[in-house]
């Protein structure tokens, strides 16, 4: 297996790069919020979408979809070498690598998803959102308010992906445990293509619904939640699936939106057991 590696679909250069030994684990999400600790277990493979393309070619919206998605990622799948991994994504990243599975089941052995939503973009999702945050402490929500009105009127002279750096930044006490935490040197090493990430979340999963009415994950499941993440609740997961066997949920009680960062020495261990026993 390679490395590092491209592959160019359809003009848009897309990457991956690889650190650690052991088993396999493709991971999509930002690399620096993943410890160096995971490398004595796993070799790590992060691949990029579209979304963070730095040499991008504009998509053609009609003819994108949630398969077209999917395919890319089986082509990056094919250039690093992999055929069987424990897949993993962060926020909407690791409903990507839910639906990967479902759709290339054959390549995957284990999934593995953080902070992410088990419905986003419909009326459900909206109101646990809503009726979560209500119940925030109310110097949470103060603070929010405040950071809100720091912005105000300043993102109209900034570029898209700097007016959406700083609106991220802002959210901090929805999206952290610390709701001061100031994720800017982070989210500015990312390039934003922001017709694909509009287009991502406003179009490919719009109204999206993780599991039908008689729908189970075809391969294990482990998904970790932050309880102080007011992005993809708690609420979401717990309590709702209890009837899914393959699927196991744990809350980690001072994270919020990115658990697998903010609470990393728990991270390693609470998966490494779950493989264990899946």
């Amino acid at each position: 297996m390679k490395l590092s590696g491209s592959v160019i679909v359809d003009g848009t250069e897309l990457k991956y790069s690889t650190r650690g030994a052991g088993e396999p684990f493709v991971i999509f999400g930002f690399p620096e919020y993943f410890s160096e600790n995971l490398e004595e277990h796993f070799q790590l493979f992060f691949f990029g979408t579209r979304a963070s393309a730095e040499n991008y070619s504009p998509i053609n919206p009609n003819e994108y979809t949630l398969e077209t998605l999917l395919e890319d990622i089986d082509t990056l799948r094919s250039a690093a070498g992999l055929d069987k991994f424990i897949i993993g994504g962060h926020s909407i990243m690791g409903v990507i690598a839910y639906e990967y599975a479902k759709r290339y089941p054959e390549h995957v052995s284990q999934v593995v998803m953080m902070g992410s939503p088990s419905t986003y973009a419909t009326e459900e999702y909206q109101n646990i959102v809503n009726k979560y945050w209500e119940a925030a402490p109310p110097e949470r929500k103060t603070l929010f308010e405040e950071k809100q009105q720091q912005i105000k009127g300043t993102l109209a002279g900034l570029s898209p992906r700097e007016a959406l750096v700083k609106s991220v930044v802002s959210q901090s006490p929805q999206r952290w445990h610390d709701p001061n935490f100031d994720d800017t040197p982070n989210l500015e090493k990312v390039s934003y293509n922001m017709d694909f990430v509009g287009h991502l979340f406003g179009t490919l999963f719009a109204n999206y619904q993780m599991f039908g009415p008689d729908e189970k994950p075809a391969h294990p499941v482990f998904l970790v939640v932050g309880r102080s993440d007011y992005v993809c609740p708690p609420t979401l997961w717990v309590g709702k699936y209890d009837h899914l066997s393959n699927l196991t949920v744990s809350v980690f009680e001072k994270s919020g939106h990115t658990p697998q960062y903010e609470e990393s020495a728990l991270f390693k261990e609470k998966l490494i057991e779950w493989l264990r026993n899946n």
